[in-house]
């Protein structure tokens, strides 16, 4: 539980930029303990080096960076605890196709309501290998 890093003496880093994960991980109070990289090469790599302990990403900024050429293979990091369900994504259309934008939301917020977003992401994680 996230409560729990108050009273250990983990070093907690997150990558400069996640607000929720700056913005949870501050308010446990941590101060000494937390710190923040520039990419999530480096967070990877201190995470691996025991240099810290947590590393806060988005979980599939994590799983991507597990198959890179670089990181191919390991297999001693693991998802302990989730700050939420789903990081907000957005289309965005250049405003010459401003006339697709009502049709867009109405067929994206079908498609959510029926499962369907949540059934491709499980078979695009499926079909990486992520589960």
């Amino acid at each position: 539980r996230l409560e729990d890093l108050r009273s250990n003496q983990y070093q907690v880093e997150y990558r400069r930029g996640l607000l929720l994960c700056e913005t949870t991980l501050k308010q446990l109070g941590l101060d000494t303990r937390l710190s923040d990289v520039a990419t999530r090469e480096q967070g990877l790599k201190k995470l691996l080096a025991g240099r810290t302990d947590l590393y806060c990403e988005i979980d599939v900024y994590v799983q991507q960076e597990l198959q890179s050429a670089e990181f191919k293979g390991v297999a001693t990091v693991r998802k302990v605890v989730s700050l939420g369900k789903f990081v907000p994504t957005f289309p965005y259309l250049n405003r010459k196709h401003v006339d697709l934008a009502p049709r867009l939301a109405a067929v994206l917020k079908e498609m959510k309501g029926e499962g369907l977003m949540e059934a491709y992401r499980l078979q695009v994680e499926r079909d990486l290998g992520w589960q």
